[in-house]
């Protein structure tokens, strides 16, 4: 499930990439491809009632304490939820420090770094943007195999669990809606590769 407060559009459309710099749909993208069915929502209400794990991009609630409480009740109830910001959000800050995270400031990377998971897969070579570090968790992405802190981590919480991503910029595509039905070349597939371990982190508990 796919909670995206500020949209009244499902993806695939025309319509959400008239403006390219809004585009944030990789991973939505990556999702159907192994052949899920991503499902978008309006509000928390109707996402906490899913069966699935819950992915919130660029999260900004109206009430970030209650939203906070909603999201942690939901995963120690054995929910799974993933928050991948492209800036600094309030509400992951305060979901990462409720779950025994700390994110850190914003810092730049080097340029050529790439994106490594714990699973052993790398993103293409390419300048990573900007993006806050985070320490605790287990450590699911870093920039760079000698990156101190990770920029996505996951905490279990009760009899679920929580992945926080920080590096949201990197799954943007201007392009999205144009080329869906592409093949992905090269470069695309190693950053499925990576997004899968985003959800291959998130699930893992229920394989």
């Amino acid at each position: 499930t796919f909670l995206r407060e500020d949209e009244s559009v499902e993806w695939p459309t025309l319509g959400f990439v008239q403006d390219p710099g809004r585009s944030f749909s990789l991973f939505y993208q990556f999702v159907s491809r192994v052949g899920a069915y991503p499902r978008l929502v309006a509000d928390l209400a109707e996402a906490t009632r899913s069966q699935g794990p819950m992915v919130w991009i660029d999260p900004v609630p109206t009430n970030v304490e209650r939203t906070t409480d909603e999201l942690i009740a939901f995963a120690s109830a054995g929910g799974t939820v993933v928050l991948m910001e492209r800036e600094p959000r309030p509400l992951l800050g305060a979901v990462a420090q409720r779950v025994g995270l700390q994110v850190l400031d914003s810092a730049n990377h080097p340029d050529g770094a790439a994106l490594l998971s714990r699973f052993g897969r790398a993103s293409g070579a390419g300048a990573v943007p900007r993006a806050r570090s985070i320490v605790g968790g287990q450590p699911l992405l870093r920039v760079g195999a000698a990156a101190p802190h990770s920029v996505a981590a996951v905490a279990e919480v009760g009899r679920g669990n929580v992945v926080i991503l920080t590096c949201g910029a990197m799954f943007t595509d201007a392009n999205y809606g144009f080329r869906y039905g592409a093949i992905p070349n090269a470069e695309l597939r190693r950053l499925y590769e990576v997004q899968y371990s985003v959800l291959q982190a998130a699930v893992r508990k229920r394989e």
